[in-house]
């Protein structure tokens, strides 16, 4: 956790650095502190998803199955305030950080269907710079010239064409194992062996069929066979509704 813990604070710095600590950034000059910036933020970037992706599974609740569908709510919300500042319509004269405000219901989106610790540090920790960066440049730029209004037409578009890009964001995450619109169960399974390379290979094969491993590995020595024994439990979330007859090994 601490290596996500540290890619979300340094992300969370390299876009609040002109405000909190201003001297630094200005002795920066104007092209080095943008180099500094981003690399920074590249930099944060490679920690939150080696971070997100290499944590261990800490389950601290679990979410009720409604909430997916106000998770896709706010899903397409997000994906149409992502680039609002970019439309030419009436709708981009009504917010002044339209960017920002997508991060925010993003945030608060993944975090309602995600009840694991990694993923109150992710989405939590960039939920919490979001609102801050936002408080910052209304306490400091208080004045806002809002952009002339467009025809409401270039809002039609601009929305329909977001609810496009929403429809390939969830085919993504179809792709990648996760269905964010169909009904899915959550499976679990515990694996064990001794402790040879046959458990090795008992891990990995799991894995290599889209289990994720959940917690640390478990050790006992098996007193009647004079062996050590390995455990590790492995979750995996697919397609359908979970029975009594539901067969683990099979998925």
């Amino acid at each position: 956790m601490l290596i996500l813990t540290a890619g979300v604070a340094l992300w969370a710095y390299s876009h609040l650095m002109k405000r909190v600590t201003p001297r630094f950034r200005a002795g920066l000059g104007d092209s080095r502190g943008k180099l500094v910036a981003t690399v920074l933020a590249l930099a944060a970037l490679a920690l939150m998803i080696y971070g997100y992706r290499s944590a261990d599974t800490v389950q601290l609740w679990q979410p009720p199955a409604f909430l997916r569908h106000i998770n896709n709510l706010l899903m397409l919300i997000a994906v149409i305030l992502l680039n609002l500042g970019m439309s030419r319509g009436v709708l981009r004269t009504k917010m002044r950080h339209p960017m920002l405000g997508a991060v925010k219901v993003w945030a608060l989106a993944h975090l309602l269907v995600n009840g694991d610790l990694a993923s109150v540090i992710l989405f939590g920790g960039l939920l919490a710079w979001a609102v801050v960066d936002l408080i910052l440049i209304n306490k400091m730029e208080p004045a806002w010239q809002r952009p002339g209004a467009g025809p409401v037409v270039n809002d039609v578009l601009y929305i329909a064409l977001s609810v496009l890009l929403f429809g390939v964001i969830g085919y993504v995450h179809i792709w990648l194992g996760y269905n964010p619109f169909g009904c899915s169960m959550k499976l679990y399974r515990f694996l064990s062996d001794d402790d040879t390379s046959a458990f090795c290979h008992k891990v990995t094969a799991a894995l290599n069929k889209g289990w994720q491993v959940h917690g640390s590995p478990t050790y006992a020595f098996d007193a009647a066979r004079g062996v050590m024994r390995c455990g590790q439990a492995v979750v995996k979330e697919v397609p359908g509704v979970y029975t009594a007859e539901t067969k683990l090994g099979e998925q």
